[in-house]
């Protein structure tokens, strides 16, 4: 009796594990192929949240391309090197930041993702004219298309579509972008 039932508990195991298998073997539906690819992007992003609060600029543009472009609510726009300089005089007088970055949504298109986000970054400045500190809160809505590399996905372009900021509780400045919000195709890379 005893080898009848180690067969069958072999039986039952190996047809466990057959099926185990033909449900990884299975092909990812669509909503799986997102919600990976939305995982993957937010974890980028969540990356970029801790370069931040790090204040290591230049570790945030490790996740882009070299001819990134970052253009702002109010028109203004940098090349990669240009943003780099820009936040580091910008950035001189913080004394820390709490970031988060929350992927709302991510598309493919062709062979790059466009991924709408919203983040927040709650700073303590130190003002250098009275070494006192004010608490500023920038909250901003941004569209960013991403291309495919060899790396993984780099940051191409990035379009702020509003964004709000307050000093110690105070509104400073609400602005909403110019143009209209409607997904574009980004354009060729050249990485």
């Amino acid at each position: 009796m005893r080898p009848f039932r180690a067969a069958v508990l072999l039986l039952i195991a190996a047809a466990g594990i057959t099926l185990a298998r033909a449900a990884t073997d299975e092909p990812k539906t669509d909503a799986q192929k997102a919600a990976e690819l939305k995982s993957k992007v937010q974890a980028i992003f969540d990356d970029i949240a801790v370069t931040i609060e790090k204040k290591d600029l230049d570790s945030v543009g490790k996740w882009s391309l070299a001819d990134a472009r970052v253009r702002y609510a109010d028109g203004k726009e940098y090349t990669l090197p240009a943003w780099r300089e820009r936040a580091r005089t910008a950035w001189a007088s913080v004394k820390s930041v709490k970031s988060k970055i929350v992927v709302d949504d991510v598309r493919t298109i062709a062979d790059s993702v466009l991924v709408n986000y919203h983040e927040t970054h709650d700073m303590v400045l130190i003002n250098p004219d009275d070494a006192r500190e004010r608490r500023i809160l920038y909250e901003a809505r941004w569209r960013a298309s991403m291309q495919r590399t060899a790396e993984g996905f780099r940051l191409s372009r990035s379009h702020e579509l509003e964004r709000k900021i307050s000093s110690d509780g105070k509104l400073l400045e609400e602005i909403k972008a110019k143009e209209p919000e409607k997904p574009t195709e980004p354009p060729p890379s050249k990485s």
